[in-house]
């Protein structure tokens, strides 16, 4: 029925869209159904509708099967069917709530009557994109632009919708053509979202309009990933020198306090305390980890696949030997400096330096005199590509690096269990040394669960620390347990004490 009648079948794929607006079955078939009626700028329009949606909603491209057909209708081939496939599943399409950005609102409208550029920058899910989409709802005097995963090699991809296929061949009549053609009146604001994920010919478009601000009186509002644009950039050297001349700005989002953090799941519909402590210890502030940990349900306790996704396309820009260091970080599970990194990732002092480099321009990592992950999602998801052998050798290399205390619950993971029941009362010494008596106990608890070959003495150290903390009933079972396990000079000493 849809070979012919494709105009009715355009029609009922729209509609499906509409019911499930990420069924990218039901796209291909709109896409097909319109290049069979020759409405080229119709199935163009529904792609770039899709690539929107799935990634502001689930943060992911196209299944290869719908580019290739966009690809096909681009190049002015004839719609063809392709293979269909599952669709993802629906997510919410409505805006998620805004909270605790009302300074950062105010503070882009302070900087639009002054500047006439201003770049909202921020790492991956901290809610760029809800900003921009949250200023523009208060005018209407705007055009918003999207620039998509996978288009940078698209000439003018997010301006295509408003462009003629024969826009010209020359720079400067490209760049006045799409000026005419553009619906914004002067003193109107191009709004951008993603802009690091624009082509070079759009950013070049972008400096023109930038530079000839008397011309044309439009301001640029832009986001972009902090993580992806570097100096050397054409859109980074543009707000350098929009900064030294002053007519530039950038706004740079933090990310969310745990009241905002609450707010943000009460307004989703809310949790149990349990559930809230929960998400706001997995977000570390994100709102993107919030929104789609809600969306989930707010029982349901497994890690979104959007905030996954997401952690793993930043872990898959990474060198190996960064990705290393990630899982050595992940592994030591704190704050550490860099002899104790090289460690564990067992590289070589050079090795290590460039890698935390990278890590550091990345935004992978924190540095205050200590390193830290900038997220505990990137090492969750680091060590959850390991084998069990890698996490092993890991924890052995951590225990063989590390105080103590740290040392001996590696090795026990890594199944050296002796040398870490040892290690155990090594550290209990140390906390005692340190009046850390809590501590202590803990300490050599672990040591008897491994089997501490000296377990009379480790009974005696408890019945001595219990009965320094006052707990008299907890010694004396202690006591009694060494004594039933010690013969001569060690009874008689303990019948003394």
């Amino acid at each position: 029925a849809e070979g012919s009648e494709p105009e009715r079948a355009a029609a009922l794929a729209r509609q499906r869209l509409e019911l499930d607006p990420l069924n990218e079955a039901a796209c291909r078939q709109a896409m097909n159904a319109m290049g069979k009626t020759g409405d080229r700028a119709g199935a163009i329009a529904e792609y770039r509708n899709l690539v929107r949606r799935l990634d502001e909603d689930l943060g992911v491209e196209p299944l290869v099967e719908t580019t290739k057909l966009y690809e096909a209708v681009r190049r002015g081939n004839r719609a063809t069917e392709v293979g269909r496939a599952p669709s993802r599943p629906p997510a919410s399409p409505s805006q998620p709530p805004i909270v605790g950005r009302d300074d950062d609102l105010a503070a882009l409208t302070t900087a639009i009557e002054m500047r006439r550029l201003i770049i909202v920058t921020g790492e991956p899910g901290i809610g760029r994109s809800r900003l921009l989409n949250e200023w523009a709802a208060t005018t209407s005097d705007h055009l918003m632009l999207h620039c998509h995963v996978g288009e940078q090699g698209v000439a003018y991809g997010p301006l295509t919708r408003w462009l003629e296929p024969e826009a010209g061949t020359a720079q400067v009549a490209i760049f006045e053509a799409i000026a005419d053609a553009l619906p914004l009146a002067a003193g109107g604001f191009l709004v951008v979202d993603d802009l690091q994920l624009a082509d070079p010919a759009t950013a070049s478009f972008l400096t023109y309009v930038v530079h000839r601000w008397d011309r044309f009186g439009w301001s640029v509002i832009a986001s972009w990933r902090a993580d992806r644009v570097a100096p050397g950039d054409m859109c980074w050297d543009l707000l350098t020198e929009g900064r030294r001349e002053n007519w530039a700005a950038e706004l740079s989002l933090e990310r969310l306090g745990r009241d905002d953090v609450v707010t943000l799941i009460e307004l989703m519909g809310g949790a149990t305390p349990a559930r809230t402590t929960e998400i706001s210890d997995l977000a570390e502030g994100l709102p993107l980890v919030v929104v789609e940990a809600m969306r989930l349900g707010p029982d349901n306790d497994a890690l979104p696949p959007v905030v996954d996704d997401l952690m793993r396309s930043r872990l898959g820009s990474l060198s190996p030997l960064a990705v290393q260091l990630v899982e050595a970080l992940a592994i030591i599970d704190r704050p550490a400096d860099g002899s104790e990194i090289q460690a564990v990732a067992g590289r070589h002092v050079a090795e290590t330096a460039a890698a935390l480099e990278e890590l550091l321009a990345a935004d992978m990592v924190r540095s205050d005199g200590e390193i830290t992950l900038a997220h505990s999602l990137l090492g969750q998801v680091a060590l959850a590509g390991l084998s069990e052998s890698r996490i092993r050798l890991l924890h052995e290399r951590a225990g063989d690096t590390l105080p103590a205390a740290e040392a001996a619950d590696h090795l026990a993971r890594a199944g050296r269990h002796t040398e870490a029941a040892d290690l155990f009362v090594l550290a209990a010494d140390q906390a005692v040394g340190s009046e850390a008596m809590t501590s202590a106990l803990r300490h050599l608890h672990s040591a008897l669960a491994l089997g501490v070959a000296d377990d009379a003495l480790v009974q005696r150290r408890i019945g001595y620390i219990e009965s320094t903390l006052g707990h008299y009933e907890a010694a004396r079972r202690a006591y009694e347990i060494s004594a039933a396990r010690s013969v001569g000079p060690e009874l008689a000493l303990l019948e003394i004490q």
